[in-house]
């Protein structure tokens, strides 16, 4: 996982990051963070305690809710949902050059293999979702993630999820170290003649290849004008 306290320490403890967003902010004089809706600059730089990060930079928005801190005020900026704090976190690791902390002996899913069952044909996938994810499964997803937000979004945490090839089936089990999500992706709903068309995106936010993170199934399936349906 990416540490939030050396991300903090590359980039002057978080001003960086403000000031890639809002190139306008300096120190000791408001300036506007809107586009909109602002008739006078009501933002200033302010940096306080956040916890075990120490003093971090953030901003007061007089005309909003209070501060914010670097990553929160980043989500905001991107459009980004609670449910999206480690895309985002990735991000801001990649732009500013801070490696993941991930341990290949700790960050791993347990891993069973076996002959295939006569219902498991080549090619498919099989998964059994968890009734509610656990809080090791919610903050890898984000600090203040609940279970609310999976739902809102389509997410569901997966217990374990199997792929087989040439007779033979790997299954992969989440593990407190390894979260494992799955969302159901609607292409086109059922009509008279045709059933739905969908699609299963996979998350593996933990994965060491970063290529691998996000899966579909059915492999190369449409990601474009979908929707995930509500829960």
């Amino acid at each position: 996982m990416i540490d939030i306290k050396k991300l903090y320490e590359a980039t002057h403890q978080g001003l960086d990051i403000i000031k890639w967003m809002y190139p306008q902010a300096e120190v000791g004089k408001k300036f506007r963070i809107r586009t909109s809706g602002d008739s006078d600059p009501s933002a200033m730089l302010y940096k306080q305690k956040n916890g075990k990060y120490g003093e971090v930079w953030g901003i007061t928005d007089f005309g909003d809710d209070g501060w914010k801190g670097p990553i929160d005020l980043f989500m905001m900026y991107t459009n980004r949902g609670q449910a999206q704090f480690h895309e985002a976190l990735q991000e801001l690791a990649e732009h500013f050059n801070v490696a993941e902390t991930l341990n290949p002996k700790r960050n791993m899913p347990r891993i069973e293999k076996r002959k295939a069952l006569p219902e498991e044909q080549n090619g498919t996938r099989r998964w059994e979702c968890k009734a509610h994810a656990t809080a090791d499964d919610l903050a890898v997803m984000g600090r203040t993630v609940t279970q609310q937000h999976l739902d809102a979004l389509g997410w569901k945490a997966v217990s374990w999820i199997s792929q087989t090839k040439d007779g033979q089936t790997t299954v992969k089990y989440s593990t407190e170290n390894y979260p494992i999500f799955i969302r159901e992706c609607i292409i086109r709903e059922s009509d008279d003649n045709q059933p739905t068309e969908k699609f299963y995106k996979i998350y593996e936010p933990l994965n060491l290849d970063k290529g691998f993170r996000f899966q579909t199934y059915p492999t190369g399936s449409k990601t474009q004008g979908v929707y995930q349906r509500s829960p």
